[in-house]
C-alpha cells in the first residue's frame, strides 16, 4: 500500500451543471465523509417569490478520502465533477 492509498485528506471537486445533489447522495449512500451544505434562499420566478435551496459554496463539494479514492470518484462522475489538483513548487505540471 502506498502513502496515497492510506492517508486521507480533504479534496475539493468542482461541480458541473448543478450535479451537486446526486454526487452528495452517492457520498452519503457509501458512508463517505463530505461537505456540501445548502441554504434556503428567496428567488423571484415569473413575478412570484419562491424558496429554493442553493449551495453555501457554489460549484464545490468536498470529500475526505485518500488520493486514490478521490481520483476514482472523479472518474466515476466524469463530466459531472472535476478534482482540483495542487501543483506544488517541487512538482512538475508538464514533463
Amino acid at each position: 500500500m502506498t502513502e496515497q492509498d492510506s492517508i486521507k485528506h480533504w479534496y475539493a471537486f468542482k461541480i458541473f451543471f448543478s450535479k451537486g445533489e446526486p454526487v452528495k447522495e452517492y457520498f452519503a449512500s457509501k458512508g463517505m465523509e463530505y461537505f456540501y451544505e445548502v441554504k434556503k434562499a428567496e428567488k423571484t420566478r415569473d413575478g412570484r417569490k419562491i424558496m429554493v435551496e442553493e449551495p453555501v459554496i457554489p460549484s464545490l463539494i468536498f470529500l475526505y478520502a485518500t488520493q486514490t479514492e478521490a481520483e476514482k470518484t472523479e472518474t466515476k462522475f466524469f463530466n459531472k465533477i472535476m478534482l482540483y489538483k495542487h501543483f506544488g513548487a517541487n512538482s512538475h505540471r508538464y514533463t
